[in-house]
């Protein structure tokens, strides 16, 4: 007898909470190839059905009768050995469409850990037919298909296995490693393994302030990762918050915010995106929801609260949810792309939009409950701005201060003005740089002496074999925390939070210095160093600052100032080591534009940490570039002025002592 004649007989129900509808009556299923072999194991546990391997590598192709989709979840229930892979599909025979999946996983599992459940969502598909393939599977061990079961719930899928597992192992295998690269910065805090990505919510709860970023381990997806502190000098990594789930038909996740609820539980609010849909047309807005006090375990919402249909008009790239408070009601900000005017007529409903025919653009919406949502409106377009008016806005945030808001798309340019939440209109009434650097996707927290402090990602560090000095497997390191406040004109005013003071270690000053050629500060150097420089320009041309320089001072990095602007450029371009010695912006004398007149005065707070720079020009406007172009041992100061006398009214720089981050190996959440 064929193996697959028997399947319909052995596909019993599985009561699984409640959760189960009925399971897949599909007959015969059909074989082709040498992997599943012509009939039944020689032996059977229970009622499960062995589709075995043989011994040598093999393939093969199992595909199921064609069935209707009757509930919103098909479950695959899977019981194997130690050493597989296999992969399969779902084909959706009236869309035409098709799901894959490596549903039999090569991480590895508890020795007690003998099945998975692996769930599809089709919740889009009720009322359809469809068919499954099993496929490429090869093994020195058993495979064996229990159930293919419809429901109204997905099963328990161990997700915490076959998705957060290897990103834990790849934390714990390279850590340690990565913190040995001498130019991954010690004082400014970052993913310890993979990519730091966007900043994806800071909360404060119970006296701890936190940081849920999204970070991506060197080849593996997406996830929410977790840091906490008490201090914002002392931190500790937590296990990852939430990642892409496969139970509820998620293949990745994007970016997202926080809040603390009125029950004192976290909610995650975050960028769905499923197997079968682009983050362009149809992701998703998801929800998680925190088990306990620590915001360590959460839940997620099985269905999204927001979708691209909860818009009344044309939209793409709908991502990246920001969420806050206001007079008891909730709101949410989504950034995306729509549109121009000019253009809709043209380009409504057709697949692909050029980007000279769209403009960035923010949704608001509310809610009373967090969970429920109602769309308020579009508050604004980059087509009615100057700066940063590109053709698609991501991480948009909106943060009152006093009568006043501020909006931003990204954490490069800023506009504050009138917001009306009722109507869902912004009334731009004065719009700044925020940076021209290389800081972007930002998060605030508001924390308990009502500051806004500000996180986000800056670019350094290198990735894959090209890295020069061959620590590969890190990238981005996030910045120092900034407080946010407005002055009296409503302009953006950025300073570093207090408590990176505490950093401090051997001092070194000047005061009211003439200078008038070049100066050596020779008790100054180093290259983990902060450096608060305020400067005149008196008679002079120009002014400013040389650091990183070699001790001859034919390498390094200027800092100029002429009175009205800062530039900041490179020295010695033929004596640059690695792949930055290449780049056209460090050949470039880079323009740091500021929103406030200088008046001939510049204040200059430097951060130099390693392989980055980070720099506040006036509280005003701020600038950060890898530095990783210079070797580490040229650590030389110097105060200099051309054209003239210029006036150091003072110069303070303090050697930096590293941030502490317990780095404890990671477990698995809940396991």
């Amino acid at each position: 007898m064929e193996l697959f004649a028997i399947i319909g007989c052995l596909l019993a129900a599985f009561n699984c909470c409640g959760a189960v509808a009925g399971d897949i009556d599909v007959g015969d299923w059909h074989t082709a190839g040498v992997c599943f072999g012509k009939g039944p194991a020689s032996r059977l546990e229970l009622d499960w059905l062995k589709l075995y391997a043989e011994p040598v590598p093999t393939s093969g192709l199992l595909t199921s009768p064609k069935f209707s989709i009757t509930e919103p979840y098909i479950n695959l229930h899977v019981r194997k050995g130690e050493k597989l892979h296999g992969t399969a599909q779902l084909v959706l025979v009236d869309t035409g469409t098709t799901r894959r999946d490596n549903v039999i996983r090569t991480s590895p599992r508890p020795a007690t850990q003998t099945s998975d459940w692996f769930t599809w969502d089709v919740r889009d598909y009720v009322g359809t037919s469809a068919y499954i393939q099993l496929y490429d599977i090869s093994s020195a061990d058993s495979v064996n298909l229990e159930k293919v079961v419809l429901s109204d719930k997905p099963m328990q899928d161990l997700t915490w296995l076959s998705e957060v597992r290897p990103t834990i192992d790849a934390v714990n295998a390279n850590r340690e490693r990565i913190a040995q690269d001498p130019y991954r910065p010690v004082y400014h805090m970052g993913a310890p393994c993979g990519r730091s990505w966007d900043m994806n919510g800071c909360v404060y709860k119970e006296g701890y302030c936190h940081n849920i970023y999204l970070t991506v381990p060197t080849g593996l997806p997406a996830c929410m990762s977790h840091l906490r502190s008490r201090d914002l000098v002392h931190w500790e990594q937590l296990p990852p918050a939430i990642w892409a789930s496969t139970a509820i038909g998620e293949a990745d996740i994007y970016s997202g915010d926080a809040i603390i609820g009125p029950d004192n539980k976290g909610y995650i609010f975050y960028t769905s995106v499923g197997i079968d849909r682009t983050p362009v047309f149809t992701a998703r807005i998801g929800l998680a929801v925190s088990q306990d006090s620590d915001l360590i375990s959460w839940t997620k919402e099985d269905q999204p609260i927001v979708t691209p249909l909860s818009i009344p008009v044309e939209t793409r790239h709908m991502r990246d949810p920001f969420v806050f408070q206001e007079r008891g009601k909730y709101y949410l900000v989504l950034t995306g792309e729509i549109l121009k005017d000019r253009y809709k007529m043209a380009f409504s409903n057709t697949p692909n939009w050029p980007a000279e025919v769209t403009t960035g653009a923010f949704f608001l919406f509310s809610s009373d409950n967090l969970r429920q949502w109602t769309y308020v409106g579009m508050p604004l377009t980059a087509q009615d701005v100057e700066l940063w008016n590109g053709p698609l806005w991501e991480m948009g945030m909106l943060i009152k201060f006093g009568d006043k808001w501020l909006f931003t798309a990204g954490g490069k340019a800023y506009y504050t003005g009138k917001m009306d939440l009722q109507k869902g209109k912004f009334l731009p009434q004065r719009q700044g740089t925020i940076t021209c650097g290389t800081f972007y996707a930002a998060r605030r927290m508001l924390d308990p002496q009502g500051r806004c402090i500000v996180w986000a990602p800056e670019h350094c560090g290198f990735t894959g074999p090209e890295h020069v000095r061959g620590f590969s497997g890190w990238e981005s390191m996030y910045s120092l925390p900034r407080v946010w406040t407005l002055d009296q004109d409503g302009r953006l005013v950025q300073t570093v939070a207090s408590e990176i003071e505490a950093l401090r270690g051997k001092h070194t000053s000047r005061k009211n210095m003439p200078v008038d050629s070049l100066s050596t500060i020779d008790d100054a150097a180093g290259n983990t160093i902060e450096i608060s420089a305020d400067l005149e320009i008196g008679t002079a041309k120009t002014c400013g600052l040389e650091l990183r320089r070699s001790l001859d001072g034919s390498t390094g990095m200027r800092v100029s100032f002429d009175g009205s602007s800062v530039f900041v450029e490179s020295i010695g371009q033929d004596m640059l080591i690695g792949p930055e010695k290449k780049a056209e912006w460090w050949a470039t004398k880079i323009h740091v534009p500021v929103n406030r007149p200088c008046d001939g005065k510049a204040r200059l707070h430097i951060f130099l940490d390693k392989g980055l720079m980070e720099m506040f020009v006036n509280d005003d406007v701020t600038f950060e570039r890898p530095i990783e172009h210079i070797p580490l041992g040229y650590t030389g100061v110097a105060v200099y002025s051309q054209g003239g006398t210029a006036n150091l009214r003072s110069l303070d720089v303090w050697q930096e002592n590293p941030i502490s981050v317990k780095y404890a190996p990671l477990q698995v959440p809940g396991a």
